[in-house]
C-alpha cells in the first residue's frame, strides 16, 4: 500500500510541475463501499479470482486535470478490502462418524490504479459527468483454512483451501458516472459510481464513493 501511494504521489507531483498554473489541477480523497455482481458471486475461481469474497469498502485518491470546462483527464488509485463469506465455499467432506470441520477466512485486499477521462454534462455548481478509464488490479486473496477433527476437537488438521492466498495482477477497464457539487471556489463534493471489470477472468464489481476535491 505504501509503495502504491508513493508511486502515485510521485506521478502526481511530476504532472503538477508540467502543467500551466491555471488552477485546472485538483486532487481528491475519499472512500466508500463496493458491491459485487451476481455473476461474480455465483462464478468459479477461474472466472473471477475472487470467488469467496464479495462486497467491502475502499479508500480512494485521485488527481484530475481539466483540459476544458467539460473535459478532464484523471489518474486514480484505491485500496480495497473485500469481505470473506463462508457460505460461498463449497466443501465436500467425508461421511465418517464423529467427523466435523470448520472454515475460517480473511478479507482479500485489492490495489487499483487507473487513468482515463471524464466528460462534464454541465458547467453549473452541480455538474454531472460520465467517464471511462483503464488500468490494473493487484489482487491479494485472503487466506482460507479448513480445520477438521474426529470426535474431540482438541486434535485438529488444518489445511489451506486451494483457491485462496494467491496473488494476481490483471488489467481492468472501468466506467464511471457521478455528480460534482461546488462547495466553494476551490472545494467540491464528489459522488462517484463505477463499474470495474477485471480482464482475463477478473472480478466484476461496483464501487460507490464520496470524495472531497480540492483545486490547486
Amino acid at each position: 500500500m505504501k509503495t502504491l501511494l508513493g508511486t502515485f504521489s510521485i506521478i502526481l507531483f511530476l504532472l503538477i510541475q508540467t502543467l500551466p498554473a491555471q488552477n485546472r489541477f485538483s486532487i481528491s480523497l475519499g472512500g466508500g463501499t463496493l458491491f459485487s455482481s451476481i455473476e461474480t458471486i455465483s462464478s468459479s475461481v477461474d472466472q473471477t479470482k475472487l470467488p469467496y469474497w464479495n462486497n467491502g469498502y475502499l479508500i480512494t485518491m485521485s488527481g484530475e486535470y481539466k483540459m476544458s470546462d467539460k473535459l478532464s483527464l484523471y489518474l486514480s488509485t484505491s485500496w480495497q478490502k473485500h469481505y470473506y463469506h463462508e457460505n460461498l465455499v463449497q466443501f465436500a467432506h467425508v461421511a465418517l462418524a464423529g467427523y466435523d470441520y470448520s472454515i475460517s477466512g480473511e478479507k482479500s485486499t485489492l490495489y487499483e490504479l487507473s487513468a482515463g477521462g471524464r466528460f462534464y454534462l454541465s458547467e453549473s455548481n452541480i455538474k454531472p459527468y460520465v467517464g471511462i478509464g483503464i488500468g490494473t488490479l493487484l489482487i491479494n486473496q485472503g487466506k482460507i483454512e479448513i480445520s477438521s477433527w474426529i470426535g474431540s476437537n482438541t486434535n485438529k488438521w488444518v489445511n489451506l483451501w486451494q483457491d485462496s492466498d494467491k496473488t494476481y495482477l490483471l488489467m481492468q477497464i472501468n466506467l464511471n458516472i457521478g455528480l460534482e457539487y461546488n462547495l466553494s471556489q476551490n472545494l467540491s463534493l464528489v459522488l462517484n459510481g463505477q463499474l470495474i471489470t477485471g480482464l482475463w477472468d477478473g472480478p466484476l464489481y461496483f464501487p460507490v464513493t464520496t470524495s472531497l476535491k480540492l483545486g490547486l
